[in-house]
């Protein structure tokens, strides 16, 4: 029901994304580039990776208040598929290419 994910630190994590294009709500670190992808509050909850009863307290609040958790995954899918969906990347490698040969 809800993606946990207290990682220090991670350059680009793939499970955030694979849980985001599932629409599941995540309790994710604050440190790194995680609140990249991760509005705190709309995608998901961001918390203290040191701190364990911050953790679980978010994921306790998501498993007690499904509607808003539903709502936070539905979001995430929205928000991955807008970033990362098959025509997107392809347009932004397109246009990579392009810039490199001034076209």
């Amino acid at each position: 029901e809800v993606c946990v994910y207290p990682s220090h630190i991670e350059a680009n994590p793939m499970v955030i994304i694979e849980s985001m294009s599932c629409g599941k709500p995540i309790v994710a670190s604050y440190k790194g580039p995680i609140p990249e992808l991760i509005e705190d509050g709309v995608e998901g909850i961001l918390c203290d990776p040191y701190d364990p009863v911050d953790i679980a307290q978010k994921v306790i609040y998501l498993l007690q208040h499904k509607i808003v958790a539903n709502q936070m995954g539905e979001l995430a899918r929205k928000k991955v598929l807008n970033l990362f969906s098959k025509d997107v990347v392809v347009e932004k490698i397109y246009q990579y290419y392009c810039e490199c040969f001034d076209e």
